[in-house]
């Protein structure tokens, strides 16, 4: 475009933005890129959120499972890239106190427990959780509001499981890793792993699910969750914090695919007023370009102009 039809449209232009129509193309455009914008900016902080909360749903920043007991030097090997580790013990049992009986979901969990993320617990039935220090002591169980009600025991009494009788010493609020297994709807019971073995309950036919929880440093867990990859025993599942709670991330991913589509009907109705609006521009500047032909503007300098 050439410096003289450049001022032109300068000098045309305080005219050209008094007219509605440049009003409402400006208002299009903003609402289009208000849209695009606001969907963009939800789903980014919503998966940022999901991507802090994930470390506290699985309970740490990487976790392996299996049906069988984990080989001890993967935990060793953990350990030695500076990682904090954990383990877990999960199973569907029965508890007992005097002629009540209950389903119960059974974890076995060892000191550390959980890496991310925290166990709330209660003095009483019906009272808020609070942080619980540690985990349950040896020969304590902390049951779930379930639990406590399903036997009529109280905190202080004694809870049967397998072999061994412990003491119900809180009430179990809140674990952060509460997952989605076939049992979730029996209550919870926390015990000390030290006294999993004294049950009797985990044996060769048991329905048990190992975890070992891993956390630390983020580039020591890319590290090890990358020697995992190469080279995963048979029969042990890695998790991490993309797959730790799909039905999530599916609900996330539909609910942006939902909102982009919202956004792009905003942008397509904000292109048709850009349209109409242009439309209107021509019209009203046609017989004024038909002049500016006449007069010897070049068809490039009429588009320029």
């Amino acid at each position: 475009m050439s410096r003289r039809i450049l001022r032109m449209a300068l000098r045309r232009l305080p005219h050209d933005l008094g007219q509605g129509g440049m009003r409402l193309q400006a208002l299009a455009v903003l609402v289009a890129v208000a849209a695009v914008t606001a969907v963009g900016f939800f789903t980014d902080r919503v998966g940022r959120a999901l991507t802090l909360n994930a470390a506290q749903m699985l309970g740490a920043d990487l976790a392996l499972v299996s049906s069988r007991p984990i080989p001890r030097e993967l935990a060793a090997r953990a350990r030695a890239r500076g990682l904090a580790v954990a383990e877990t013990v999960e199973f569907p049992s029965v508890a007992a106190a005097g002629e009540a009986f209950a389903l119960v979901e059974v974890k076995a969990v060892s000191p550390g427990y959980p890496l991310r993320g925290e166990l709330r617990t209660a003095g009483e039935l019906g009272r808020e959780g609070r942080p619980a220090d540690g985990i349950p002591a040896p020969d304590e169980l902390w049951g779930g509001p379930g639990l406590a009600s399903r036997l009529g025991v109280q905190v202080g009494d004694r809870v049967r499981l397998g072999r061994r009788e412990f003491v119900l010493a809180r009430i179990l609020t809140w674990e952060p890793d509460r997952g989605g297994s076939i049992v979730a709807v029996a209550p919870r019971a926390l015990i000390n792993l030290a006294d999993l073995a004294s049950t009797g309950l985990v044996g060769e036919a048991s329905r048990v699910r190992y975890r070992l929880l891993a956390a630390g440093p983020a580039d020591a867990v890319q590290a090890w969750q990358k020697q995992l990859a190469r080279a995963l025993p048979d029969g042990i599942a890695l998790q991490d914090l993309a797959n730790a709670r799909p039905e999530i991330r599916t609900a996330l991913e539909r609910a942006g695919r939902f909102l982009g589509l919202a956004a792009l009907c905003a942008v397509l109705v904000a292109a048709m007023a850009v349209l109409l609006a242009a439309q209107d521009f021509v019209d009203r500047n046609s017989d004024a370009g038909a002049v500016l032909r006449c007069l010897g503007l070049t068809r490039a300098g009429l588009l320029g102009w």
